[in-house]
C-alpha cells in the first residue's frame, strides 16, 4: 500500500507521550497511522500540505438513531417523548422494510463519518425480524465500521469496566465484525431479534 504524509498540521493528539503539535506530520501507510511528530521523512509518500488544518481523533458520537437519518428536520415542533413516540414509533417507524432500514444507516452512517465521527452508539430499535436486524448491520463493514451489538433496552443497566452489563455483545457469528482495529467502532443497540448461530 501507498503512504501518505500529512506535514504541518496542527495536531491534537489525546496521547500524553505526543502531545499536541503546531506544525506536526502525521505519516499513514495504507490505512494505519505508522508515525507522528515533526520533521518526519518518508521518501515516496504521497504529501499531503496540512498547513492551516487541524488533525484529531475521530469524535464519538455515545447516542443516535442512525435509522431515522432519512428523517432528520421532522418533529421540531412536537412536544417532548409523547409526540416523537407517538408519531416515531407508532406512526413512521411502521413503514419502515429491510431495504429502509440499510439505506437510512448507510446514509446515515456515511454523514457521520463526513463530519468526523468514526465512534457511534446506534439505537437501531426500529428492527422488528432477522431481515431488518441483518439489514441494520450491512451497511457498516461498508463505510469501515466495526461494530457490537448490546441486544438490550434496559439502558439503566450497570456499567462493568466500560461495558453495560447484561448486553449480549457478540458477532452472531457473522463476519460483519471481522474488521481492523483503525476503522471506526459502532454499537447497535436493537432490543429486538436475539439471534445466536450456533
Amino acid at each position: 500500500m501507498r503512504s501518505t504524509l500529512i506535514k504541518n498540521a496542527t495536531i491534537v493528539s489525546m496521547d500524553s507521550a505526543i502531545g499536541d503539535l503546531d506544525g506536526g506530520d502525521i505519516l499513514i501507510d495504507g490505512e494505519k497511522i505508522v508515525a507522528v511528530g515533526r520533521h518526519i521523512e518518508a521518501g515516496d509518500a504521497t504529501v499531503i500540505d496540512g498547513r492551516g488544518y487541524i488533525a484529531i481523533p475521530g469524535l464519538v458520537n455515545a447516542h443516535i438513531h442512525t435509522w431515522e437519518f432519512a428523517l432528520r428536520g421532522i418533529g421540531g415542533n412536537w412536544v417532548g417523548s409523547r409526540d416523537y413516540h407517538a408519531n416515531m414509533h407508532q406512526g413512521m417507524a411502521t413503514r419502515y422494510n429491510a431495504r429502509d432500514v440499510y439505506l437510512a444507516n448507510l446514509l446515515g452512517s456515511l454523514n457521520q463519518i463526513h463530519h468526523g465521527t468514526t465512534t457511534i452508539m446506534d439505537w437501531c430499535h426500529i428492527v422488528k425480524d432477522a431481515e431488518m436486524t441483518d439489514a441494520a448491520q450491512r451497511e457498516f463493514p461498508r463505510v469501515d465500521m466495526r461494530v457490537d451489538e448490546p441486544r438490550d433496552r434496559d439502558v439503566s443497566a450497570a456499567v462493568d469496566h466500560g461495558r453495560i452489563a447484561g448486553f449480549d455483545i457478540t458477532a452472531d457469528g457473522d463476519d460483519f465484525f471481522a474488521v481492523d482495529q483503525n476503522v471506526a467502532a459502532v454499537e447497535i443497540a436493537d432490543g429486538g431479534i436475539h439471534r445466536h448461530d450456533g
